[in-house]
């Protein structure tokens, strides 16, 4: 029987390959990070609660503007979402 802290980080690791193939679909790839990725390469308990992760963006990083990582985000997934309603 898998223990609780297992079932969590699979159904977070399922959540994370969800929204992967949801950002591949418009040329993101997406890196895991934080507890559930120590988890996932490590095979120790990290007792993840969230899932982290890195999205590639402005080369600016964090010197960029929020209102244009913000807007260009949300421009990619909503022509991802419109993609899939077709």
């Amino acid at each position: 029987m898998m223990s609780s802290n297992g079932e969590i980080m699979n159904k977070l690791f399922n959540e994370f390959r969800i929204i992967c193939l949801q950002l591949n679909a418009v040329g993101i790839e997406p890196t895991l990070m934080g507890s559930l990725g120590l988890e996932y390469i490590s095979k120790e308990d990290w007792e993840p609660a969230d899932i982290d992760i890195h999205v590639p963006g402005d080369p600016r990083g964090w010197e960029a503007p929020d209102n244009l990582k913000v807007r260009k985000l949300l421009g990619l997934f909503c022509r991802g979402k419109m993609e899939q309603m077709k």
